[in-house]
């Protein structure tokens, strides 16, 4: 079971998985700036995006015993399972890097020949970065959840509370665990198919944007490499901007979405849900009375 545990700046930064992500920054860093990127460095902003996702959600994975409430046996996931978040980010990020590394190296050896394989490797890192955020998508749909544990005596057996002996010792409590979704989340299933029907459109759209000839250009990037006209440049197009804010948007919209109803939940809402876990009515009364008391708390800033 989870518990309210103060994680410190410091601990954070000194974790194992923090300083991992750190170190590899540096060096993809320090491997890219040596190419000679020039103002086309800029295009590190595609990688750095995932990788901000990949750090924040480390974050919130190893400060988690922070927003859990002393004594109070209540665990509010409101992005699901941050871990898993944090790896989906960080796969993509490292295999974004990777990429650019790769098409920096392919610049400078060819910058004459290399309008094609640019195409190529924009397609693979807007996708990458789009499949990052659809894959993050539906597992916090799926996993963000309030969690809360109550303590029940335990009834004797008749048998057992005739013996005198053996009903002076106190029955065991049951604990009994209650896992409350938010209401959208009965719609998960139409959810997934609107996220998988978005993916599918993007990816597509990227597809058939890499196989065209009458490719809207609207990034010009600058790239490592001298050829016989000059600077090695390379466009991103308008579908791969539209891929990659799209994506982003409809994510963060998504986590704004989940936030709200996990920590700022509506009681109503969570009444209705409650009716299919706990059919007794006294004890669901006091599960939504303990519910409102910390929502109260919490407003008031008390935890």
């Amino acid at each position: 079971m989870e518990r309210a545990e103060h994680i410190s700046t410091k601990d954070l930064l000194l974790n194992y998985s923090i300083l991992g992500t750190i170190i590899i920054t540096l060096v993809c860093c320090l491997v890219i700036f040596s190419q000679g990127w020039g103002i086309g460095a800029s295009f590190l902003l595609v990688p750095a995006v995932l990788g901000f996702f990949a750090i924040f959600f480390d974050i919130l994975a190893i400060s988690k015993p922070n927003t859990n409430i002393a004594g109070v046996a209540m665990f509010q996931h409101p992005f699901g399972d941050e871990g898993y978040m944090h790896g989906v980010f960080f796969v993509g990020y490292i295999v974004d890097l990777l990429l650019m590394v790769v098409l920096g190296y392919e610049a400078k050896l060819a910058p004459n020949f290399f309008a094609s394989v640019f195409k190529t490797f924009t397609f693979l890192i807007t996708i990458t970065f789009a499949s990052c955020f659809h894959v993050a998508i539906n597992k916090a749909w799926l996993t963000a959840r309030i969690d809360f544990f109550t303590e029940e005596k335990n009834a004797m057996d008749p048998a057992v509370d005739e013996d005198e002996d053996v009903s002076m010792i106190m029955p065991l409590p049951i604990r009994k665990k209650y896992t409350l979704w938010c209401p959208m989340q009965q719609k998960f299933e139409q959810f997934t198919i609107i996220n998988i029907m978005l993916y599918i459109f993007l990816l597509v759209l990227n597809i058939i944007d890499m196989v065209s000839q009458l490719q809207v250009n609207v990034i010009i990037v600058y790239l490592p490499g001298i050829g016989v006209e000059g600077q090695a440049t390379g466009y991103i197009s308008l579908s791969q901007v539209t891929t990659l804010a799209l994506s982003t948007a409809f994510f963060i919209m998504v986590l704004r979405t989940l936030h709200e109803e996990i920590y700022n939940y509506n009681i109503d809402h969570l009444s209705s849900v409650l009716i299919k876990l706990e059919p007794n009515d006294i004890k669901r009364e006091r599960v939504i009375k303990f519910l409102e008391k910390i929502k109260d708390y919490r407003k008031a800033g008390s935890f």
